[in-house]
């Protein structure tokens, strides 16, 4: 009898603390972002937990740290003028990324007074 009381005890115990073992669960992922074509660390870069609003973002030397507070392990890096990548990070705890630039054709633009004209549609000289 005192035996399955003690039984029933720790079990109760264990099914109530299991929720506060669970939360102590939050895995911190730490690297730096750099381009892939001149190795030059990137700032600003934003680094973004999959499927959450838990973001940070890159300092001057390029480096991050992020805890991943949901399920997924997929951590996306996204900056303007680079490819924006989706990283699954596994059991690591150290990332160091390479963004890949992406390249954009932007069309010329002649600002006039108080007009906005292509380039190639003006005739004479401004």
């Amino acid at each position: 009898m005192r035996a399955t009381l003690y039984r029933t005890h720790l079990f109760l115990f264990f099914f109530v603390m299991l929720p506060f073992f669970s939360i102590g669960q939050n895995k911190q992922i730490s690297g730096q972002v750099s381009s892939s074509e001149n190795k030059q660390a990137l700032s600003g870069v934003t680094v973004t937990e999959k499927g959450t609003r838990n973001s940070v973002i890159t300092d001057a030397e390029g480096r991050f740290r992020i805890t991943l507070q949901g399920k997924t392990n997929v951590l996306v890096f996204s900056s303007s003028s680079f490819v924006t990548q989706e990283v699954p990070v596994g059991n690591s705890t150290t990332l160091n990324v390479e963004m890949v630039p992406e390249i954009k054709e932007i069309e010329d633009v002649v600002v006039i007074g108080y007009q906005t004209v292509r380039r190639r549609d003006v005739l004479a000289s401004v």
